[in-house]
C-alpha cells in the first residue's frame, strides 16, 4: 500500500528539469593555499559547465545530452571567490578556490633577546 502512495506522489511531481539528473563524484582537496574541487563529468562540453560562487556557497552544473550533472557545497574556508579558477580535461574539472590571505597559515620568526 505505501508503494502505490509513493507512486502516485511521484506523478504528481512537477518536474523542473528534463532527462537524468545526476551528483557526480567529487573529491574535495585541501592544502595551504586553496581547496581543490575535482569532478568527474564526462561527456561535457567546457561551454556547458556552469560554476557559481557567492561564499560560502559553491554550486556546479554541468549538461551532457539528456544528463544534467548538479552538485552544490558550503566551503567553510574564506576563499577568495575573485581568484577561483577552473581547468577542464578528458571529463575531469578541476576547480581551483584560493584561500583567502587572512587564512592562511603564517609563520612568525622568533628573536632571540
Amino acid at each position: 500500500m505505501e508503494n502505490r502512495s509513493l507512486e502516485k506522489q511521484e506523478k504528481n511531481l512537477e518536474q523542473t528539469r528534463q532527462g537524468n539528473v545526476v551528483a557526480p563524484p567529487v573529491d574535495i582537496l585541501e592544502n595551504e593555499n586553496e581547496l581543490l574541487i575535482v569532478a568527474d563529468l564526462p561527456g561535457v562540453e567546457p561551454a556547458n559547465i556552469k560554476l557559481d560562487v557567492q561564499a560560502p556557497d559553491f554550486k556546479l552544473e554541468a549538461s551532457a545530452g539528456d544528463t544534467t550533472f548538479v552538485r552544490s557545497f558550503r566551503v567553510e574556508e574564506r576563499v577568495d571567490s575573485e581568484a577561483v579558477s577552473a581547468d577542464y580535461k578528458n571529463g575531469v574539472l578541476t576547480v581551483h578556490l584560493p584561500k583567502s590571505s587572512a587564512v592562511k597559515p603564517r609563520r612568525v620568526e622568533v628573536r632571540a633577546g
